[in-house]
Order: structure tokens, then C-alpha cells, then sequence
């Protein structure tokens, strides 16, 4: 198709579906290619949340039930969008946070606790996996 390998590994991190596809299928045009498409698939992993939660807004405002009478002040509109976003909000963020966290602050001050750590996760890990 004569296309740049900028614009191929554009074209790749947009359609293809897994990062690890988007690596593999660019990487096969050149390396300036598997650059270009690992940060167009980085950006689309980022963006996807940020959209959702627009449209969740936009689609709640504009689709309200005349039947559900809702606050029509500021204040308990806003509170409903705070109660909607903690509703639909994955819970497993705040665990991924948590153990941030744990592995970013707790665990440089004492390698017997962040060894038994490390090891107590990949034993939970593999159970999980069963």
C-alpha cells in the first residue's frame, strides 16, 4: 500500500485489538513502526475511560426517567453523578491502588517483609489462576 512505517504502525495500534498483537504485527514493518503503534495502543488504553465516563455522563443527562423524580439543584445533580460513577466504578481499581502502594512505599525499607510479600502474592496468584 507505499505507506510510511509511521502511518502502518499507526494504522496497526488503532485496529488491532491486544497490545502484544499490536507489537508483534508491527514489529514485522520496522522498528520506527512498532514505536509509533505501541503508543497509539497506549493511548487508546488511556483514553478508553475518560470517553466512557463522558458518555456515561452525557447519556445519563440526556436519557433521565420522567418518571424518577431527581433533584433539580446543582447539588443533587452532582451527587447523583457521584453515586452513578461509584455504582458502575470496577472495584478491583482501588485494589490495584492499594497494592501500589504497598509495593511502592512499604516494601523498600525491609527486604524480609517485602520477600515474604513477593512470595505471598505469587502463592495467591497461582492459586487464583487454578
Amino acid at each position: 500500500m507505499n505507506l510510511s512505517d509511521a502511518v502502518g504502525g499507526a494504522w496497526i495500534g488503532g485496529t488491532v485489538d491486544t497490545t502484544g498483537a499490536v507489537i508483534a504485527a508491527s514489529d514485522i514493518i520496522s522498528d520506527d513502526a512498532k514505536q509509533v503503534s505501541a503508543i497509539v495502543k497506549m493511548l487508546q488504553n488511556c483514553l478508553i475511560g475518560p470517553i466512557c465516563l463522558i458518555i456515561a455522563i452525557w447519556y445519563n443527562y440526556t436519557h433521565t426517567n420522567p418518571n424518577v423524580k431527581v433533584s433539580q439543584t446543582l447539588f443533587g445533580k452532582i451527587r447523583g453523578y457521584v453515586w452513578m460513577l461509584w455504582d458502575r466504578f470496577p472495584k478491583f481499581v482501588l485494589g490495584f491502588f492499594a497494592t501500589s502502594f504497598i509495593i511502592s512505599f512499604c516494601m523498600e525499607y525491609d527486604d524480609a517483609w517485602k520477600n515474604n510479600t513477593l512470595h505471598l502474592a505469587l502463592n495467591l496468584g497461582s492459586w487464583f489462576e487454578v
